[in-house]
């Protein structure tokens, strides 16, 4: 399984993330999610003690509207059909999910060596763990420029 992020003009860029790094993507989305409803849900609870003003909770309920359509699109879980699924989100929403991913993925490498105590060899795992974060900086790096200002459009498939 891959992701394949296409930016449409004015600038194209085509990337085509490793099918060990999609699931990583998929867990990411979820991940802001969930940071977006529970944002939705402390925003709406101020603004009802009019803490807060109307135009924050629409922009946390857009926020979370976006994830919702890329998750829908992408899949709530990790089961595809043979044929690609096309995702269409916001440029945002895409560097956020590696982002997050890049996030994770660096956590995890640092438990792996965290738990190596002071032995001479590496913890296993700790190649695919360090090829991920290299791969998701890339990405990231690839994705980051100011001169993107297009709506990305990404393609997932198995």
């Amino acid at each position: 399984m891959s992701v394949r992020l296409t930016f449409s003009d004015p600038v194209h860029l085509d990337l085509e993330v490793p099918p060990g790094l999609a699931e990583d993507f998929r867990k990411a989305l979820l991940t802001l999610y969930e940071v977006a409803a529970e944002t939705l849900h402390g925003t709406v609870q101020s603004w009802a003690d009019h803490r807060t003003e109307l135009s924050e909770v629409l922009a946390a309920r857009e926020r979370l509207t976006l994830l919702g359509a890329a998750l829908d699109q992408v899949g709530w879980s990790w089961m595809f059909a043979s044929d690609p699924i096309e995702l269409t989100a916001q440029r945002d929403v895409i560097l956020d999910g590696l982002k997050t991913a890049l996030l994770d993925c660096r956590q995890h490498l640092g438990e792996l060596w965290s738990s190596a105590g002071y032995r001479p060899q590496p913890p296993a795992g700790i190649g695919e763990a360090t090829d991920r974060v290299e791969q998701l900086q890339a990405l990231l790096a690839a994705h980051s420029s100011e001169r993107v200002t297009a709506t990305p459009r990404t393609v997932v498939s198995t």
